[in-house]
């Protein structure tokens, strides 16, 4: 959600007038309407830069490849603002990204290039390598030609990594393990790691969960200061009337949407 400040309860560090972005908690009403309601804790400023549309678009892919493979994973978000020690220890580690090719893997993949992750390994489809390469991708993998398991098997101790952020979930997820290395980090958004692990697997994982996202507004405050640099962008699919309520729905569960689908409320 992106909008302005009406109202604000007393001591707030919101006023009416502010511009902020957020995303409101999954079991609370969303902000499909004129006028919603959020916590405190949930906002963040709206980035000076960033247009209402991208603004909208930011909150909830952004915070879950954040706290994907910051919070839940091993990467030390420091690094990004001038911690040369977390930097030089990202360095050394490498990371498997799937879906780079979507909002949530895209964003993933920048934000582990910004930290200085050593490699990043990212599955996306053939004709999107280029731009996920742009985001920071160190390799790409076709997921439409090639098995993360096969890719593996060309070269067992050279193409493991330390950690794998899944940003797809479904049967697929299984042969990522086949990638993990022993005592990884294996963080799902879209069911659990254990559940589709193979019954030959002998590897362990030191984390291996599925997790939802936090409405922290603390945590977009720290994406916001890399959305005023110019160099993040949310990738946006299409921008549709509230009139369209329905059928912008309908797009985002067809799964065929290249980002976010953004509705706009005009009040």
């Amino acid at each position: 959600m992106a909008g302005t400040v009406v109202n604000t309860s007393e001591g707030s560090k919101f006023k009416p007038g502010d511009e902020v972005y957020c995303r409101i908690e999954a079991m609370r009403p969303g902000a499909a309407r004129e006028y919603t309601l959020a916590r405190e804790i949930e906002l963040a400023h709206k980035p000076k830069n960033l247009s209402w549309t991208d603004a909208a678009a930011t909150p909830l892919s952004a915070l879950t490849a954040w706290q994907s493979i910051f919070t839940q994973g091993i990467l030390e978000p420091s690094a990004i603002f001038g911690d040369e020690e977390a930097r030089g220890r990202n360095g050394k580690r490498r990371i498997l990204i799937t879906a780079a090719g979507g909002s949530v893997g895209g964003w993933a993949v920048q934000f582990a290039a910004a930290a200085g992750t050593g490699g990043i390994v990212a599955t996306c489809q053939g004709s999107k390598a280029d731009a996920v390469r742009a985001l920071g991708a160190t390799e790409t993998i076709d997921y439409r030609s090639q098995t993360v398991e096969d890719w593996v098997q060309q070269d067992p101790a050279g193409r493991e990594v330390d950690a794998i952020a899944d940003c797809i979930g479904g049967p697929s997820m299984g042969q990522l393990w086949s990638a993990l290395k022993q005592g990884g980090t294996f963080m799902s958004i879209s069911g659990s790691p254990n559940d589709v692990k193979p019954e030959n697997c002998q590897k362990s994982a030191a984390k291996s969960e599925f997790f939802v996202v936090e409405s922290l507004g603390s945590d977009l405050a720290k994406i916001s200061t890399l959305l005023e640099s110019g160099s993040f962008k949310p990738l946006v699919d299409s921008v549709m009337e509230f009139e369209q309520f329905q059928e912008a729905f309908d797009k985002v569960e067809s799964r065929k949407t290249n980002g976010k689908v953004i509705l706009k409320v005009t009040i």
